[in-house]
């Protein structure tokens, strides 16, 4: 997996100021508000504060960062100051190997569930006074980060840097290298499932997990391996190897729960500011655009926002459950000499596999299935070596897994023994 220093290298200089800004990072341009909105909470005006921005699309995102701030404060016993003691859930910059992993899936923006393992902001007056931890619930247990041999390497207990950060977002999907033993029972938790709401104490099993994760994992399933759904029950190992090749990522990265407070001149920001700047510099190439926000905001994005979609259609362009044909969608948009795509999105598109679906999680209907299984037979280089490496990531994450399992016998008999 790609480690913190190699973010830091020149050529990543783009994804690691993306990844600064969202977590609120140093040079963030999110924490200035984020700052004002957590420590001044009934500063709810635009006009109370400095900006050196203006513009309709930047007060949207003013607004967006204060709705944030909010949104968390209902969550929360806010009158027994659980709020400031379980700090700020930070915006999440990606799920996954930004670098390495094949296959991206963009969605709207992340849901907040209070009980969940995630990285904490503690904002301060003096931002040389911040800090962060590995909070949720478990911000008042001792946390312990252990390496592949088991041995505990280091206590997370109120204080983590950016590079762990970094290491949560990254090996999100894995229990290696991050590996969390809670209350040093040796119970694998893994950060990406969440809790049960109604007994903290108690974690979801693995097969409860998230819905949207849920479905990623049965495309990812069906992608490649051709088995269809829960056909075939999961394996334990699988759960983890399927997701080594995914980069999960959101164009809105700030959470709130059913899509709550977007808006036009928030997406078209958001778009602009975080979800462009990491589709062109991660390493993926087949990219799965999930749900309705994002199919509008790309159109709107690629057609220089001369995309208008009908009233009551929410895809006049027939593009849901599809793989893009570039050629033909390119050759169908200048043909009409009033709409042009936008410079650097051409080329682009013509190295990328552009897979359209409505829905992952939820009891809405799925509609992958036919685009995934198109995506199988295609031809296509760029989308065949990209499968490729989906491929031997998910092998050399079965390997692993298989040899921890021996490493991990053999220890139990030597001890035995």
């Amino acid at each position: 997996m790609t480690d913190w220093a190699t973010l830091n290298k020149d050529e990543n200089k783009e994804l690691l100021k993306l990844f600064n800004d969202i977590t609120c990072g140093e040079s963030s341009t999110c924490a200035p508000i984020l700052r004002e909105a957590i420590l001044n909470p009934n500063k709810g005006s635009i006009s109370r504060l400095s900006l050196t921005r203006t513009g309709k699309k930047f007060e949207a995102f003013h607004n967006g960062c204060w709705d944030f701030v909010h949104y968390q404060r209902k969550l929360y016993n806010f009158d027994a100051n659980e709020f400031k003691s379980e700090g700020f859930v930070i915006g999440s910059p990606w799920h996954g190997d930004v670098l390495e992993a094949p296959i991206l899936f963009l969605s709207s923006n992340p849901a907040i569930t209070p009980y969940c393992l995630f990285p904490r902001w503690h904002p301060d007056k003096d931002p040389q006074k911040d800090s962060f931890s590995l909070g949720g619930t478990l911000g008042k247990v001792e946390l312990n980060c252990k390496d592949d041999d088991g041995d505990t390497i280091r206590k997370y207990k109120n204080s983590i840097s950016q590079e762990d950060i970094y290491d949560f977002f990254t090996n999100r999907f894995q229990e290696s290298p991050s590996f969390i033993d809670h209350d040093g029972k040796g119970t694998a938790v893994f950060s990406v499932w969440v809790r049960d709401d109604n007994n903290p104490a108690n974690f979801v099993r693995r097969n409860d997990a998230v819905s949207y994760w849920r479905g990623m994992r049965d495309v990812m399933r069906l992608l490649l391996n051709g088995v269809k759904g829960n056909t075939v029950p999961f394996q334990e190992d699988e759960l983890c190897a399927l997701m080594r090749p995914v980069l999960s990522a959101e164009f809105v990265p700030f959470g709130s729960m059913n899509e709550y407070g977007l808006n036009d001149e928030l997406m078209s920001y958001y778009w602009e500011n975080f979800a462009w700047p990491l589709l062109k510099n991660c390493g993926a190439k087949i990219i799965f655009l999930v749900g309705k926000y994002v199919r509008e905001a790309f159109l709107k994005a690629v057609l220089q926002e001369k995309y208008k979609k009908k009233d009551d259609d929410d895809d006049p362009l027939n593009l849901n459950g599809k793989v893009l044909d570039v050629d033909d969608f390119i050759a169908k948009i200048e043909k009409n000499k009033n709409n042009k795509i936008v410079n650097g999105y051409k080329d682009w598109l013509k190295n990328h596999c552009i897979v359209f679906i409505n829905n992952l999680g939820g009891r809405a209907p799925k509609n992958y299935e036919a685009a995934v299984e198109s995506l199988r037979t295609m031809n296509d280089p760029i989308i065949q070596a990209a499968l490729q490496g989906a491929r031997d990531q998910y092998k050399k994450a079965l390997e692993e897994a298989k040899k921890r399992k021996e490493a991990e016998t053999q220890k139990s008999n030597k001890t035995e023994n």
